[in-house]
């Protein structure tokens, strides 16, 4: 048989797959350009195909609008306002494999237009048709959860609660939450989430008649407490020992805390003083009239605890 001198031959890649993949995940998706590269990857054949997949939908948000009804927050997917809940849900119907690289998942809340859209436009959080209900069953690997947009606009009790009831149970399994933007979040929310390591929040209602069967053991806690009086954020604190308190802080690394006074959080600190390495305070004005009132705990480590965000207190000192 005549050898065809014309067939073109195989194409092999330059590099290794194993420096191949690694590029590849250096490629930041969140990027315009790092987005286009790794879709190109992506046509490029089967082998990158995956690895490049993974990449770009490894942290997914999904994208809804916040509207009022009745005095009730919703969360809405408009169809003429581009909301991305349906688009995905039909991406993982037709590729369910997708739903596997998402490990950190983002719910988007934007303001409402001012003119409402026709109800046939539109799904609310209230409807079981609402997209992200079938969305977040699908995500088996999922590690991460969080919230952004305006959820500050209202507290925890104006929400539809049809939002907490469908994620319930996936917040027990994460790593990591993340869910700055709510007020007054109750503690019973979070019983169970045996896994949880960090957690961001706006404030916390604490619960008496929710005791938690395990504590989890954060390594990271980051809470803003702006509106103490009116939240009661202040028992987050003032009952780290008390049996209905959902987390162990005896183990923190890190604290991020927004609060007016600083005693509030001196038994967080010496509950974690072997183990804590920074501690910040985004919301200090003065120094002098917010640490004041703050000991100063000895760390067996001898190790400095407290790089501030913009500035070092001199009035606090380091934890030594």
């Amino acid at each position: 048989m005549a050898e065809n001198k014309d067939a073109t031959p195989p194409i092999r890649p330059v590099l290794p797959p194993e420096l191949l993949e690694a590029v590849i995940n250096r490629l930041n998706p969140e990027a315009q350009a790092g987005r286009e590269a790794l879709l190109s990857c992506s046509y490029t054949g089967s082998a990158l195909l995956p690895v490049a997949q993974r990449r770009l939908f490894q942290n997914t948000t999904v994208s809804f609008t916040l509207g009022l009804e009745r005095g009730i927050a919703h969360l809405v997917e408009d169809l003429t306002l581009g909301s991305t809940g349906r688009k995905l849900l039909d991406l993982l119907n037709q590729s369910p494999h997708i739903a596997s690289y998402i490990r950190s998942f983002n719910i988007l809340s934007e303001t409402p237009p001012w003119r409402l859209q026709a109800p046939s436009a539109t799904v609310m959080s209230s409807s079981p048709s609402f997209p992200l209900y079938a969305i977040i069953p699908k995500l088996s690997q999922l590690k991460e959860l969080s919230l952004t947009g305006p959820f500050w606009l209202y507290s925890w009790r104006h929400f539809d609660p049809t939002i907490w009831k469908n994620l319930n149970e996936t917040v027990k399994k994460m790593t990591r939450l993340d869910l700055s933007p709510l007020r007054s979040v109750p503690s019973s929310f979070l019983l169970d989430c045996h896994s949880l390591q960090e957690l961001r929040m706006g404030s916390l209602l604490i619960e008496r008649n929710a005791e938690p069967s395990m504590r989890p053991a954060l390594k990271l806690l980051s809470v803003r407490l702006e509106h103490e009086n009116q939240d009661r954020e202040e028992s987050l604190f003032t009952s780290i020992d008390a049996p209905f308190c959902p987390f162990d802080v005896s183990r923190l690394s890190r604290l991020i805390v927004s609060i007016n006074d600083l005693s509030e959080i001196n038994r967080t600190l010496e509950s974690c003083c072997e183990t804590l390495e920074r501690l910040e305070l985004p919301s200090l004005r003065s120094a002098h009239a917010s640490t004041k009132n703050i000991r100063l705990l000895y760390n067996p480590r001898e190790a400095p605890v407290i790089p501030f965000y913009d500035k070092v207190v001199p009035e606090l000192g380091l934890l030594c």
